[in-house]
């Protein structure tokens, strides 16, 4: 997980929520190999729908193309979903980022 995910995502999120009963719907796909966070705050309860109904990434786009939305422009040049500004990003992704947002400031 990255620091910025749990210091500017997570920990403010736990902090706003503070003792009230939560539930925290995780988007990480059946076919994703990794965790995702879980709360050590015994308020906060996980849920994996996707996991747990088996939704796999031809899943989503399948659920995104149905609800007419499809994936976000981005993804034409992020490799991972995320913060549109994310300054992890890898040197492909920033030339991707930066290639579109000269284009949409163009006359």
């Amino acid at each position: 997980m990255q620091r910025s995910t749990k210091n500017l995502k997570l920990k403010p999120l736990e902090e706003w929520v503070g003792d009230d009963e939560v539930i925290s719907y995780v988007a990480i796909r059946a076919d994703e190999n990794r965790l995702g966070y879980v709360s050590t705050k015994p308020n906060i309860s996980a849920v994996f729908p996707f996991r747990e109904d088996g939704i796999d990434r031809a899943g989503v786009d399948r659920i995104l193309d149905e609800a007419g939305t499809g994936l976000p422009a981005y993804y034409e040049w992020r490799t991972w979903s995320g913060c549109y500004f994310c300054f992890f990003q890898r040197k492909h992704e920033w030339v991707g980022l930066t290639a579109t947002l000269s284009c949409s400031r163009r006359p």
